[in-house]
């Protein structure tokens, strides 16, 4: 038997009421009666996790990603269609090989004989029991405890567990291989996190709603709804998602509401921002980057639009359980999508907007919130002698070690540990710590009225830089 999640993307269900965790906003141009933004509070806790009946397939079978009409793009486009959707799938297919020790896996779980057992058992007593209510906390103890499990079964082999692991490797093909920390993840992931679920969401909920970050979210994208989308930061040749497309997108989001695993909430972001790229190329009288400055006001637009309250709760919640959060192409869509929220939490009436809200007085207020969110890297190309330019998603607390990450995956650099994120101020640079956060530099060094830029660079290479203001 297999959860409603067996569908396709073509296939979700395009009425508002099919929606319930996220009906469209009221004064959205989506269309179809709305919820408050009250209503949308309660809706973070009020959907159940999709659960599949079937422990054998995965953890709540997420959809087939397709797009209708990328076949009619050239290749750059099509190929930034369809990346997120190809990343996502490739994460899923890692997970569901090795079926045989799933199966094994999830048995010695049940198995009260086993240390394995136990160890799942008594874990999720104490969690449950616990004083500890910081969402933070408990969250990286869970994921300290899975990747634990999963070193114990690998080096330990309870029961038959290396056998069936020996048993599957004769089958490989010399070209195949059994990625066992996916496979692995997946069964820790339904054996501790699935239980966990709603005792870590609770959490997040009652942080959030107690230092205001979920009200003032709410407030802030029914302002957004209410403003021109120039206003967020999309250019005026850009069109955003709208009509079918929106409500495609916005059940996209409610699924990835709706779901515990974080690999599956991964899959629904991408497919979202598949979908999104689908939206700007569109624009086929537009240039569009497909960059962070591009891409980041348009996930702000679809969130406000779709009245994702609980987004910070999601964003945070996927990135302190996947394991590879922190590195490759999911870590950028990870901090745009961070980025987005950030920008809306701050997203306030600019005192030199207009109360029309015309092109013009957003045109001029576009300067305000273009790099909320984003942050502008150059980079000197050393084989042609010019620099150019990057964007990146970034949030406050980004550190260095994160920038550099995504910079290193971003250019295809193949030796990461020879570059370096510099701080250029004056012409004059300096090589930020590993630790240090971008963002609260740029803001310090503003305040005391220096212009700062950023580079990435070998830090080998000796670069005269020109007076970047």
């Amino acid at each position: 038997m297999h959860s409603e999640d067996d569908s396709s993307i073509d296939q979700f269900p395009r009425s508002p009421t099919c929606t319930p965790a996220l009906q469209p906003p009221e004064d959205s141009d989506i269309g179809g009666g709305g919820i408050t933004d009250t209503e949308s509070i309660v809706h973070i806790t009020g959907e159940p996790a999709v659960i599949s009946d079937d422990d054998t397939t995965s953890v709540s079978g997420v959809p087939t990603l397709s797009l209708a009409h990328a076949h009619n793009l050239d290749t750059h486009l099509r190929s930034r269609i369809m990346s997120p959707q190809l990343l996502a799938l490739r994460h899923r297919q890692d997970a569901e090989n090795g079926v045989a020790i799933k199966d094994y896996a999830i048995g010695l779980g049940s198995d009260t004989s086993t240390t394995f057992s136990r160890a799942v058992s008594n874990f999720i007593t104490c969690t449950l029991e616990s004083p500890e209510r910081d969402p933070t906390v408990v969250t990286r103890n869970v994921r300290q405890f899975m990747s634990g499990m999963k070193n114990y079964l690998v080096t330990s082999g309870e029961k038959e567990f290396e056998a069936i692991v020996k048993k599957e490797r004769s089958n490989l093909k010399a070209t195949e291989f059994l990625n066992l920390d996916a496979i692995l993840e997946d069964v820790l992931v339904r054996l501790v996190l699935r239980p966990l679920w709603d005792h870590i969401n609770k959490l997040f909920v009652e942080t959030y709603s107690a230092n205001g970050s979920i009200q003032l979210l709410a407030t802030n994208m029914k302002y957004a709804r209410s403003q021109h989308y120039v206003r967020l930061g999309i250019r005026p040749e850009l069109s955003p998602p709208c009509g079918r497309a929106l409500e495609t997108i916005r059940g996209l989001l409610t699924r990835m509401q709706r779901v515990y695993a974080p690999r599956e909430k991964l899959e629904y972001l991408l497919a979202t921002i598949s979908h999104i790229y689908q939206a700007m190329y569109e624009n086929r009288d537009a240039r569009v980057s497909g960059d962070a400055d591009d891409l980041v006001p348009m996930i702000k637009w679809v969130l406000s639009q779709s009245g994702l309250v609980s987004a910070e709760v999601e964003a945070e919640y996927m990135t302190l359980l996947l394991p590879n959060a922190s590195s490759g192409e999911a870590s950028y869509y990870l901090q745009a999508f961070h980025s987005a929220i950030h920008a809306l939490k701050n997203f306030t009436p600019s005192p030199e907007s207009s109360p029309g809200n015309s092109l013009d007085s957003v045109k001029q207020d576009l300067s305000v919130v273009s790099d909320e969110g984003v942050m502008k890297i150059v980079i000197p190309d050393e084989k042609n002698g010019s620099i150019v330019t990057r964007t990146l998603p970034i949030r406050p607390g980004t550190t260095t070690r994160e920038v550099c990450k995504m910079m290193a995956h971003k250019l295809r650099v193949t030796n990461p540990q020879d570059y370096g994120l510099y701080k250029l101020v004056d012409g004059l640079e300096s090589l930020l710590a590993d630790n240090e956060c971008p963002h609260k530099v740029k803001s310090d060094l503003t305040t005391h009225g220096f212009h700062c830029t950023f580079a990435f660079k070998r830090i080998d290479a000796k670069i005269a830089w020109p007076f970047l203001s």
